[in-house]
């Protein structure tokens, strides 16, 4: 039986570009020395880790512009923080600072502060002294008042004070005239704001207002100066009326009012209603309205119907993306609106085609008029709905029920329909729903929609491969690489990648398998900006144990090119040992674990460790040697809290030798190169001899660290080496790796021996 090879990829390191360093989520306790060296970096992520304490080195990145660092241990913050003087971007939120240091002044460019949840009792007097700053925001903290000298900061755009400890409106905030964006929400109990003064009319340039969650009972006034308002959120609270100068802000979009006391609305709501209001909301409140009998339902539903009806009411000539309806949903929830009989609504005579991946119902009795057709699209469903003449009368009610599934950690909730009688106008929501077959049976699965690359236009296909194993819970890859061109108006960041994925069946157990994980990269070539790169890694987890012959899996990748999807369809392909038992094919999938196994393996101890990507870890180099063949050797490179495991599954698979070399952080797509240590002279090695290891990613740098070579029982070192011209990943050599020269012997001679020892992988010349 043949021996068992560990082969994995390098981590990936930090998602990086020249001027950015992202070490978010690494379980960090302390910065990477590395990163100083580094004295062009701009943007610099630390958050959600443990670190507690910052090194002095930090005032060396004179050029950072951006440093986050949320969600870790701090209590304190050195003043060489505050020395970066082209900082723009500081993020300071939950932690355990109790106080804000005074040399925060110094950071005159400081544009934007981020001090939420950290235990913060007051604000210093020295935050006025940042004369650049546009966002300030002390959330959840326990405030209670505002120091006077915010007024200076003539640049203030938001302000957001949700969350702390304020019995009153603080009136030092009227005088900030520049504000655009206000948040003083509260949620605490015994701390809450009744009452809104009159000078908040001052704030001529606010935009949006939230006052959610306090006990306000009237709105003043003055509200009328704020020409600018968009949004007024101001639920859940205890306003009884409306003053009459609201319905006056013609450019008023959002009105929340849900959970008052509202038993009355203005007289001129209507006024409100004719302008740009696209949301108003009052549910929540007693359902009598006033001297006119009209409840709170009727002025809704008369909302939504004067909204549609004025935007829809343009003739066909001019009815290019024109917006036949505009409302916002609630996440996860279903939407019916009821239109009232007896109104009118203009549309085109013809069908006029809808293409959206929201669900439509339309309900009409009259079913000569109203008509529903489904394309056989798969991703983007696609309806035609045909309202009869221009101007047909909707005799009875018509129900739209609008089933919308959201992202949760999408913010957006507005879906916009749109309609043009020449040619189609896409709405694509953050999920689409895929119909997959599994085992005969009919199941849907939300894929994600990767919007953030750029929008391919033509596409050059090839056909991948996808290889399965023999059991444990490994991760069966395949790659896709690609060439594509976008139009001159595209850039990287506006694409839609759409992966229609189908699990794996596995002959008489699909009921082991479950979905499929995509990766997607999209990187541009400088000397074309025209031309991108795609690379996509799908990888099918199969968790059934024991032995078995996968059957054909399907598994489709859909490429979105001028209007239409291209798709590429990949094939089961696998390996069999001489006993017949199936191999893992190794392929390079972006960051995955990537095995290669012999029939002699326990899978069941791999099984924690199939799950691992790496995005950053610190990375080990483990150097083993077999115990049955001593010119048997392998080194692999293994993320730092892995090697432990990892060491102890080889030694237990005839395996020897040290469990690891001390961490180092790997860049993205670096390559490792191992220098053996010239101070260490065992017979047969010569001073300095340099073994590098490389491996062929996107990005050439280059890294060093040392590795001590073992010794055999007969004193003789093990070592891996190989011609630097050569690019590989994990390298296994069964042929003797120990030479005996004397002093001044050939070092050439060595090294053309190396490059002509064989490798387990593909080698690619350079």
């Amino acid at each position: 039986m043949g021996p068992m090879t560990l082969a994995l990829r390098p981590p990936r390191g930090p998602r990086r570009r020249a001027d950015s360093i992202d070490y978010s989520g690494k379980g960090l306790s302390e910065l990477p020395r590395h990163i100083f060296r580094n004295t062009e970096v701009k943007r610099l992520r630390l958050h959600d880790n443990n670190i507690t304490e910052l090194p002095r080195e930090i005032n060396t990145l004179v050029c950072l512009e951006r440093l986050t660092l949320n969600n870790n241990g701090l209590n304190d913050i050195i003043d060489e923080v505050f020395l970066l003087e082209n900082l723009r971007c500081l993020d300071l939120s939950d932690n355990s600072l109790t106080q804000l240091s005074a040399a925060v002044s110094n950071l005159r460019e400081l544009r934007e502060l981020h001090l939420n949840k950290l235990d913060l009792a007051y604000l210093i007097e020295d935050i006025g002294w940042l004369p650049k700053l546009e966002v300030l925001s002390v959330a959840h903290n326990k405030l209670t008042t505002i120091p006077s000298s915010i007024s200076q900061l003539r640049k203030l755009k938001v302000l957001i004070l949700t969350g702390n400890h304020f019995d009153h409106f603080p009136d030092e905030v009227c005088a900030v005239t520049s504000l655009e964006t206000l948040s003083i929400s509260s949620q605490v109990a015994e701390s809450k704001i009744c009452f809104i003064q009159d000078s908040i009319g001052r704030l001529k340039n606010m935009k949006e207002l939230y006052l959610e969650n306090n006990t306000i009972s009237t709105l003043p006034e003055t509200i009328r100066e704020m020409k600018e308002l968009q949004v007024l959120s101001c639920f859940s609270n205890r306003l009884e009326q409306l003053p009459d100068s609201l319905c006056t802000l013609k450019n008023l979009k959002v009105l929340l009012l849900q959970h008052n006391r509202l038993s009355k609305l203005p007289d001129n709501l209507d006024q409100l209603l004719e302008m740009n209001l696209k949301e108003l909301r009052l549910d929540g409140n007693p359902h009598s309205c006033g001297s006119k009998g009209a409840g709170l339902r009727q002025i809704r539903d008369q909302h939504r119907l004067a909204r549609l009806a004025r935007i829809s009411s343009c003739n066909a000539s001019t009815m290019d993306y024109k917006y036949i309806f505009r409302y916002r949903l609630k996440k996860w929830l279903q939407q019916v609106i009821n239109f009232p009989a007896k109104c009118s609504i203009r549309v085109p005579s013809k069908a006029t085609p809808i293409e959206t991946s929201l669900t439509f119902k339309l309900v009409n009795p009259d079913k000569s008029s109203l008509t529903l057709c489904k394309s056989s699209r798969e991703i983007l469903v696609s309806y035609i709905v045909e309202l009869g003449p221009r101007n047909y009368p909707l005799r009875k009610p018509v129900t739209l029920a609008m089933t919308h599934w959201a992202d949760p950690a999408d913010r957006s909730r507005e879906i916009v329909v749109k309609i043009n009688p020449s040619r189609a106008a896409n709405v694509r929501a953050p999920w689409v729903e895929v119909p997959t077959k599994v085992a005969g049976s009919l199941v849907k699965a939300r894929v994600r929609q990767f919007s953030q690359f750029a929008v391919i236009s033509r596409l050059k296909t090839d056909k991948f491969r996808v290889s399965s194993s023999q059991g444990g819970d490994l991760h069966s890859t395949a790659m896709h690489d690609v060439s594509v061109k976008v139009p001159k108006r595209g850039v990287v960041g506006d694409a839609d990648v759409h992966l229609r994925v189908k699990p794996i069946v596995l002959g008489e157990y699909p009921q082991h398998v479950y979905g499929a994980s995509p990766f997607v990269e999209v990187w541009r070539p400088a000397a074309d900006k025209r031309t991108f790169r795609l690379k996509v890694a799908i990888s099918l987890p199969i968790t059934r144990k024991g032995d078995f012959t996968p059957s054909d899996a399907d598994l489709h990748l859909l490429l979105h090119a001028e209007g239409h999807w291209t798709d590429v369809t990949s094939e089961v392909s696998h390996k069999k040992s001489e006993d017949g038992k199936l191999l893992l094919d190794t392929k390079y999938c972006g960051g995955y674990m990537a095995l290669e196994t012999a029939d002699d393996v326990d899978l069941n101890d791999l099984y924690d460790l199939a799950d691992a990507v790496w995005e950053g870890s610190q990375a080990c180099l483990i150097l083993k040697q077999n115990r049955r063949d001593r010119s048997h050797v392998m080194i692999t490179c293994v993320p730092r809290e892995m090697a432990s495991a990892i060491s102890r599954v080889l030694d237990n698979n005839g395996w020897t030798g040290p469990e690891a070399t001390e961490p180092v952080f790997l860049q993205d797509g670096q390559p490792v190169q191992v220098t053996l240590d010239g101070n260490v002279r065992p017979r047969g090695t010569w001073p300095g001899d340099r073994v590098t290891i490389r491996y062929n990613c996107r990005h050439k740098c280059h890294r060093e660290f040392y590795v001590r070579p073992l010794e055999t029982e007969e004193g003789y070192p093990v070592a891996v080496a190989m011609d630097t011209e050569y690019y590989v990943g994990t390298a296994e050599f069964s042929t003797p790796l120990h030479w005996k020269v004397g002093e001044g012997g050939d070092i050439s001679k060595g090294i053309r021996a190396l490059s002509s020892l064989p490798i387990n992988l593909p080698v690619t010349q350079k």
